[in-house]
């Protein structure tokens, strides 16, 4: 089996050049770097992660606290562990709710878990509720090293990674604005989620700025899933307002409200526009009509997070806050408004 001897022989670098890219990447230089990378992909060395911890003391072993699964989280996930193992760590995932997404797992149940792991950080997808500033609270006075994501905490403290999702809000809101379009509907996420209500009150405050009235009964509720987009519509359409404009807070509910719509009698783009939030490229180039949305680039996001932490690991770095910035995507959903 390969070691460390090995890789550095055909890195042409020393042992403690291996052993410090492995434990610290970015402190060594670009270069080397990349020829150690090279080395340990060519000899199939990998760590032993009980026998590191021994010799050093550290666990190398951090801790993920998501609310669900799903395409969202797992590209995040992806980057967050893409970095993590290329600094020679290993990650345990810790749902904070059920598989739904929808019920929270009691925070004592949850912080007993955590209290008996070793681990060097933690990175936090917090929602909005009690409980979960209930686990923030438990594991700021369990851990040093903590990074939130998708989340504006308004805390300087604390290191922050997440999108701007307020933006995103009015950048739909100018697209409809620009297209000709004054009725609009919004359709919720859960409400429970920072980022549904940042999608929500940057689209609100946008038409709001331009003096365009939007009720309460223009907004439906929702919870990022199609089948409840789909039934809500299903129920609500006949009774809506006048609308040409349709901002959904995903791209899954705005394929539930665009079945519903169909059998109702409403034809997308030529009765109303739609945009959706996502870009999941595996349907919504394919949809009639392919479907205008935002792309995030989650897998920054988990990328930017991990490294955050492990500078906190590192002790080079004190916490920060890096904000995103989503892509609006235009596709035949959008239509110009003839007046």
């Amino acid at each position: 089996m390969p070691n460390q001897r090995d890789v550095a022989r055909i890195a042409g670098v020393s042992s403690a050049s291996v052993s410090r890219y492995l434990t610290s990447p970015h402190c060594v230089r670009p270069k080397t770097a990349q020829r150690i990378e090279h080395a340990i992909q060519e000899t199939g060395y990998t760590l032993d992660h009980s026998a590191r911890s021994l010799r050093t003391g550290r666990s190398y072993h951090v801790g993920i606290l998501m609310p669900g699964i799903g395409p969202f989280y797992w590209e995040i996930h992806q980057g967050i562990q893409d970095a993590l193992i290329k600094a020679g760590y290993f990650n345990t995932i810790f749902y904070t709710r059920d598989t739904g997404g929808f019920h929270q797992i009691p925070p004592a149940e949850l912080l007993a878990k955590l209290s008996h792991k070793m681990m060097e950080g933690v990175i936090f997808f917090p929602m909005d509720t009690k409980g979960d500033e209930v686990i923030l609270r438990e594991i700021q006075r369990l851990h040093q090293n903590i990074v939130l994501v998708d989340r504006d905490m308004d805390n300087p403290t604390l290191d922050q990674v997440f999108i701007d999702n307020h933006r995103a809000g009015r950048l739909a809101a100018q697209a409809f604005l620009d297209h000709g379009h004054r009725q609009l509907l919004f359709l919720d996420g859960m409400k429970t989620s920072y980022a549904a209500v940042q999608r929500r009150e940057g689209f609100l405050q946008y038409l709001a700025k331009k003096h365009i009235d939007f009720p309460p009964s223009r907004i439906l509720p929702g919870d990022y899933s199609a089948l409840t987009a789909y039934k809500t519509a299903k129920k609500n359409i006949p009774t809506l307002p006048p609308f040409t404009g349709v901002f959904a807070v995903n791209d899954a509910t705005a394929m539930g409200f665009l079945r519903a719509a169909g059998e109702e009698g409403l034809q997308c783009p030529h009765d109303f526009s739609l945009i959706g939030f996502d870009n999941n490229e595996e349907f919504t180039p394919f949809l009639t009509p392919s479907l205008s949305t935002f792309q995030q680039p989650l897998k920054d996001v988990g990328t930017i997070a991990a490294e955050h932490l492990l500078k906190q690991m590192d002790g080079l770095s004190p916490p920060k806050i890096t904000i995103l910035q989503p892509q609006f995507i235009p596709r035949e959903s959008l239509s110009t408004r003839l007046t």
